[in-house]
């Protein structure tokens, strides 16, 4: 299975059978033991005086439990947990100093193997912090839909995004970002997505090819970062309609390009391109959402129905190793991680986004 609960703004769910799903015909025993799972988080970062406790769950009934994590004042992620009379403590060290607009914080846990992890991503950045949890507590199906749907027992913080339980251990870091419906450009012409294969070759913008090295996918709740939106055939050389999620950057080129920025080529995240004509958000978003994702020998820029967007960028992955067996890449095989990470190309942060396609409103 998967993802269980989903926890967005004043609203909150948890379904065992599933977001999405059906209800279970027969309620389980609140008091079921979750032994795999992940507690996710989507919050953004202010640095302040006081500590920030991003979301505290605390209740006595039928006897005492407890989650918290907290932003300490110097940056230090700390996880507490009560299961009775057991206690749980784990910091994690970051270097969070000044405003971040997105990070994304794991707590997973595998008690039959006796391990987890503490997870910090700053998407934005691409830095991913994370330490192992020994002998982790595992969550109560009471305690789980008490951190998703009991505004009263679980405080959350306005920097919330979102918070989300699954039912299994979950990868950290970097995402797939592209919908279902997704045909890439290759030699021998399009092929969808969910059919390549490694070993094959695709054709990137610059003329080449490139070599697959791995094609996934990933089920994520459709929110926060993950919140899909509809890139419109015919914008941006797109020739059918392609769902991407947020963080996906699409690659620009042409006259407006060059005289806002004095570049051939930019790339902007999807998130700043939305502009209620070429890239729509998607509303109401679907609780859950399969994204895809292709990773080359090399980054680059792929042709995906038509529209120039990055490869997997997955440099957070690659300049720490160790966090490997923990992200989507965890069965990748050493020998077939790209060495070349880096595009080069220049990102444009939002408001440069929005002013190109504000001109290319007005231009109609």
């Amino acid at each position: 299975m998967s993802w269980i609960g989903l926890r967005d703004g004043s609203e909150g769910v948890l379904n065992p059978a599933g977001l999405g799903q059906p209800n279970l015909a027969n309620a389980p025993d609140p008091d079921t033991l979750l032994t795999s799972g992940t507690l996710f988080i989507e919050c953004s970062y202010e640095p302040g005086p006081l500590p920030v406790n991003i979301l505290r769950l605390f209740a006595r009934d039928p006897w005492p439990s407890g989650l918290t994590l907290c932003l300490d004042t110097d940056g230090t992620l700390r996880l507490l947990m009560r299961h009775g009379a057991r206690h749980l403590s784990r910091d994690l060290a970051t270097d969070l100093q000044v405003s971040e607009s997105v990070l994304q914080i794991s707590y997973t846990w595998d008690c039959p193997a006796r391990r987890g992890t503490l997870t910090l991503y700053v998407p934005d950045r691409g830095t991913l912090f994370q330490t192992d949890v020994s002998a982790p507590f595992p969550l109560t199906l009471r305690d789980a839909t008490r951190l998703m749907a009991d505004h009263t027992l679980c405080k959350a913080d306005p920097s919330l995004h979102f918070a989300a339980v699954s039912d299994s251990v979950e990868p950290a870091g970097p995402m797939p970002a592209i919908g279902a419906r997704g045909s890439i450009k290759t030699p021998s012409g399009e092929t969808p997505i969910d059919t390549l294969r490694p070993g094959e070759f695709v054709s990137t913008a610059q003329g080449d090819v490139a070599q697959v090295r791995w094609v996934g996918s990933q089920v994520l709740p459709a929110r926060g970062r993950f919140a899909p939106c509809l890139l419109r055939a015919p914008y941006h050389g797109a020739s059918a309609d392609l769902l991407l999620g947020r963080d996906q950057r699409i690659c620009l080129s042409g006259s407006d390009v060059e005289y806002l920025f004095g570049e051939e080529c930019v790339s902007a995240a999807m998130r700043h391109m939305i502009d209620h004509r070429a890239v729509l958000a998607i509303d109401p978003a679907p609780q859950t959402v399969r994204y895809y994702h292709v990773l080359l020998d090399r980054h680059a820029v792929i042709i995906v129905n038509g529209a120039p967007l990055e490869s997997f960028d997955v440099s957070a992955l690659l300049a720490d190793p160790g966090v490997l067996p923990h992200s989507v890449l965890r069965d990748l095989p050493p020998e077939l991680r790209p060495l070349q990470s880096d595009l080069a190309l220049p990102v444009l942060r939002g408001f440069e986004a929005l002013t190109l396609t504000e001109l290319a409103t007005a231009q109609g």
